[in-house]
């Protein structure tokens, strides 16, 4: 896993129960291994990354932060992505849906 030193806020991130969300990921497949295994899903720091503003509704992102928004629903998306290192997202938002918003986050 590869993950920022804490002076420097990192491109992907982690949503955090009541908090701000914790962007410590350079790498969009290892925030996106850690999220499923917390059953939530990255996000992308707003700071670090410019979102489309087109394109379909669910896009997908990679660790070289190429923004690809060609998927009509969440499930196209992660089957066009199995194989690279990259998470998807609904385009218009940064991401980060909690799937099961009691379970705490554990980084």
């Amino acid at each position: 896993m590869v993950v920022t030193s804490g002076a420097v806020a990192a491109p992907f991130c982690l949503p955090v129960a009541g908090g701000k969300p914790l962007c410590i990921y350079d790498d969009a497949a290892a925030c996106d291994s850690r999220a499923q295994q917390l059953r939530q899903s990255c996000s992308i720091n707003p700071d670090e990354i410019t979102l489309p503003t087109q394109g379909e509704a669910y896009c997908s992102i990679n660790s070289e932060r190429i923004i690809q928004c060609l998927y009509s629903s969440f499930n196209s998306c992660r089957a066009n992505i199995r194989n690279d290192s990259a998470f998807c997202f609904p385009r218009g938002t940064t991401g980060g849906a909690q799937t099961e918003p009691d379970r705490p986050i554990v980084p």
